[in-house]
């Protein structure tokens, strides 16, 4: 009979331990969550504004450019210079325009339909713009006669520079008749143009 009562009293003091252990969790649960639930609380109302601000930082960073990418602007490659004899047994050479004023060079060869029917527009346009910009014909490996005669016939007022040798030809990398080169004044070359010019190119030159 000791002996069972002895096993009751442990069985009892078991129960009262289990009892106490989860008592013992349920209030570190308890306590824990509400710990968690105030902490929340406080970031939230601590880090919305710079939230906010970062928020800010990162869309004015995705719709503004970097100011080097937004002014930097294409560098215009130079104008190959050249000095070749004009018809008048001078020389011309391209970079004493520079700084000056702009130059239309106009490869062309008086065989050539479509630099016949250009020629006088390119030659109407020298005469109106002559003291801004300057008009070089570059004649492409033709007798200094036949070209005079050609300049004569279409009266030519702009000079017109002979390239037997075809210097200014691979300079500029040109393989066919009525092609313009614009120059601004600094000496680069800012457009091509295969075919006829005009005055809205001459324009544009000027304004660059």
């Amino acid at each position: 009979m000791f002996t069972t009562r002895r096993r009751f009293t442990k069985a009892s003091l078991r129960k009262k331990n289990m009892k106490k252990i989860i008592i013992l969790i349920v209030v570190v649960v308890v306590l824990a969550g509400g710990y968690a639930i105030i902490r929340a609380s406080s970031l939230d109302s601590n880090s919305s504004e710079p939230l906010a601000q970062e928020t800010t930082h990162v869309q004015q960073q995705r719709t503004q450019p970097p100011a080097s990418i937004v002014r930097k602007e294409p560098v215009k490659p130079l104008a190959p210079d050249f000095t070749l004899k004009d018809l008048n047994n001078g020389t011309i050479t391209l970079s004493s325009y520079q700084g000056d004023k702009p130059v239309v060079l106009d490869f062309f060869a008086t065989w050539c339909p479509n630099c016949q029917r250009d020629m006088p527009i390119l030659s109407s346009l020298y005469d109106k713009y002559k003291d801004e910009v300057e008009v070089i014909g570059v004649n492409m490996q033709e007798s200094k006669s036949t070209v005079d005669q050609f300049r004569r016939s279409y009266n030519i007022s702009f000079p017109i520079v002979l390239d037997p040798g075809r210097i200014a030809l691979k300079s500029y990398g040109i393989f066919y008749t009525n092609v313009h080169v614009l120059i601004n004044k600094k000496g680069e070359v800012v457009r091509t143009i295969p075919g006829d010019i005009r005055e809205s190119d001459i324009e544009s030159l000027l304004e660059s």
